[in-house]
């Protein structure tokens, strides 16, 4: 996505894909064919007082298409200038977990944004600019790994792999939920959980109903609990779990094959029982 933004000084500025995102040119045409010049400072730059102010504001949530187009969006709506040269993100497909009656803060937002694309942001006072690198944001949970299982990160998940078979569990994390209302906290944290999980079982099970679901206790909270077999294989089972601790969405996964049920269901049920979610983690650093 190109998107035309402003008129200034007889130039045209426009969001671009790949390096540095924004470029200014003579012409549309001029700035589609590779000419023109990045800008490598922006107009408007926040101070840390200002920052601080704006990643508590809230924004749409609607997360749509690949990463250099929505974030030519960003530019061209809010003026949110993205780089994220040599991150490798710009054509990664974007998902949105976010129901679409909520708002998140502009700093959930981004949190979002850089799980899904594997990366850490940071804002550059000097130059206007929100920084995506190529590093990976912590997440913000532990868990005690069952015997002989690996972990690795993957983007917005964490993915465990037993010893026995190519899968086991994973952990998507889907993002921080709050309100600006104390009173309505409980209804966009239950709004969040049932939107997550059906996000999910849809894929499994396009015409799902919420009795399906069932509630079970995972790190103290109340999860919405679903399993079937999967269509590709009805020896294999979903299972998933969607929960929400001090304001973060989680959705585990469990696909166990009937043969390894007795071995590995057992420690998925473990690992889940000594999840817990890191003090001060609301603000993710990278790994």
């Amino acid at each position: 996505m190109k998107c035309i933004l402003n008129i200034s000084w007889g130039l045209l500025i426009v969001a671009m894909p790949a390096v540095g995102q924004i470029r200014k040119g003579a012409s549309p045409e001029g700035l589609a064919s590779g000419h023109g010049t990045i800008v490598r400072v922006l107009d408007q730059r926040m101070t840390p007082a200002e920052l601080r102010t704006f990643l508590a504001k809230r924004t749409s949530g609607q997360i749509v298409g690949l990463f250099h187009g929505y974030t030519s969006l960003l530019w061209a709506l809010y003026n949110v200038g993205v780089w994220s040269e040599g991150a490798v993100a710009d054509s990664t497909p974007l998902e949105n977990p976010f129901p679409e009656n909520y708002s998140p803060t502009w700093k959930e937002l981004m949190d979002v944004l850089a799980r899904q694309v594997d990366c850490t942001w940071h804002y550059n006072y000097d130059t206007g600019y929100w920084v995506f690198e190529k590093k990976r944001m912590k997440p913000p949970f532990t868990l005690k790994i069952a015997k002989g299982w690996n972990r690795r990160g993957e983007g917005n998940q964490v993915v465990f792999v037993p010893p026995v078979a190519p899968v086991g569990m994973d952990v998507y994390i889907m993002g921080h939920f709050s309100s600006d209302d104390p009173a309505k906290l409980q209804e966009v944290i239950a709004t969040a959980r049932e939107h997550v999980s059906k996000l999910f079982a849809q894929k499994l099970k396009p015409d799902v109903t919420e009795a399906e679901f069932t509630s079970e206790k995972v790190c103290g909270e109340a999860a919405l609990h679903f399993s079937v077999p999967t269509p590709r294989d009805p020896r294999l089972k979903w299972r998933q779990w969607a929960f929400v601790k001090n304001g973060w969405c989680f959705l585990i996964v469990s696909v166990i094959s009937e043969e390894n049920e007795p071995r590995l269901l057992p420690d998925v049920k473990a690992m889940i029982s000594t999840f817990e979610v890191l003090e001060g983690s609301s603000r993710a650093r990278p790994e």
